[in-house]
């Protein structure tokens, strides 16, 4: 973690496919903790760590966000389909840019199911670390071929 060591051609290709299995989950298991302890990568960055995110105010859970490597929380576009109490299928939308947000808007109005919304006056977002890894990793013994 943070190391710049580089072993080339450590092991043969098979176990290296193997190997390398093992080695992306633990680098996503980590990234959060990499993160926010701002402990950079070989390339001499922090990585990215994925984050859920909400707005107080709003009624969207779960938005996809990140935490860059300067520590602050980055939210992409969302778009998240419903089904009202009238049984019409509803798209609410999230978006981080004004362009998003009118595009998504023209299609929904051309469709006559846009419904506005006010935008908070003051956003407030609380934001979580969730990871959850499971993996396995199993080494047998290969006899030599002769």
């Amino acid at each position: 973690m943070g190391g710049r060591l580089k072993v080339r051609r450590a092991s043969c290709d098979r176990c290296n496919r193997i190997f390398g299995v093992a080695e992306a989950a633990i680098k996503a298991a980590t990234t959060p903790v990499l993160n926010l302890l701002r402990i950079k990568n070989r390339d001499g960055k922090v990585p990215n760590a994925p984050l859920h995110a909400e707005i107080q105010g709003l009624d969207l859970k779960s938005l996809p966000a990140f935490m860059n490597g300067n520590g602050e929380i980055k939210l992409l576009d969302y778009v998240k389909e419903t089904v009202a109490d009238d049984g019409r299928r509803l798209r609410q939308g999230f978006f981080v840019t004004k362009k998003a947000g009118e595009k998504f808007a023209a299609r929904n109005r051309a469709k006559g199911q846009l419904i506005k919304r006010e935008v908070p006056k003051r956003i407030v977002i609380e934001a979580t670390y969730t990871q959850k890894v499971m993996f396995a990793l199993s080494l047998e013994a290969q006899p030599k071929s002769r």
